[in-house]
C-alpha cells in the first residue's frame, strides 16, 4: 500500500506532465500555423509575380 503522501506526489507528477505536454503541443500548432501563413504568402507572391512577368511578356510582344 502506497500512504496518502506518495499517492499525492504522484498525482502532481502527472499533472505537471501532462501540463507540459498541452504546452508542447500548443507550440508546435503555432509554430505549423506559422509556416502555413508563410506558405500561402510565399505562394500568393509568386501568383502576382508570374502575373507581372506574364503581364510584362504580353506587353512587350505585342509592341
Amino acid at each position: 500500500m502506497m500512504n496518502i503522501d506518495q499517492h499525492h506526489q504522484l498525482q502532481q507528477q502527472h499533472q505537471h506532465q501532462q501540463q507540459m505536454l498541452q504546452q508542447q503541443q500548443q507550440a508546435q500548432a503555432q509554430v505549423q500555423a506559422q509556416q502555413q501563413a508563410q506558405q500561402q504568402a510565399a505562394a500568393a507572391a509568386a501568383a502576382t509575380t508570374a502575373a507581372n512577368a506574364a503581364a510584362a511578356a504580353g506587353a512587350t510582344s505585342s509592341t
